[in-house]
């Protein structure tokens, strides 16, 4: 019996406990007894997979930040061999090399900014951005018993919790 099914069927009896205006018979008692004991046996089968699927997860995020840190470090090794590679090149003065794979050569860069002083920039050069809220401070200032217009705080919600 699937999970769903067993709520159905508690629902059921509740209803028929409160159409017996809170009377409850022996079957009724025998059903509850018999269906708690499977109920509470498929939920702690549910909450193991639940944190077989959260261990999964977790080792998931870790492999990735493994590898994330690999990533960083071939990028970083890539960007020494071109710098290496240019400054040997310039103190040669060879320019291009054709070679039997690729044609190097030194290009000079696109024009940039160089920013010294940020503040001395005229505000025509900066660009707008949209303010973001402090929910935290919004939080602790409604726990406290202030009032921030546009804003409830929020007590009526469930969470699962496994442990």
């Amino acid at each position: 019996m699937h999970l769903y099914q067993m709520t159905a069927e508690y629902e059921a009896i509740i209803k028929a406990i409160e159409d017996a205006e809170g009377e409850v018979t022996p079957e009724l008692m025998a059903q509850l007894d018999a269906l708690g004991g499977a109920f509470a046996e498929k939920a702690d089968n549910i909450a193991a997979v639940v944190r077989t699927v959260e261990a999964t997860a977790a080792a998931v995020k870790g492999e990735q930040d493994r590898l994330a840190g690999y990533r960083k470090s071939l990028d970083t090794h890539a960007d020494w061999l071109k710098r290496y590679l240019q400054e040997q090149m310039i103190r040669t003065g060879n320019e291009k090399v054709e070679g039997t794979r690729f044609r190097i050569s030194i290009r000079a860069c696109p024009a940039s900014v160089d920013v010294q002083d940020e503040v001395a920039v005229p505000d025509s050069f900066k660009v707008e951005q949209a303010p973001r809220l402090d929910r935290k401070g919004i939080l602790d200032l409604l726990k406290a018993g202030g009032e921030v217009p546009g804003c409830t705080l929020v007590t009526d919600r469930k969470t699962l919790s496994i442990r």
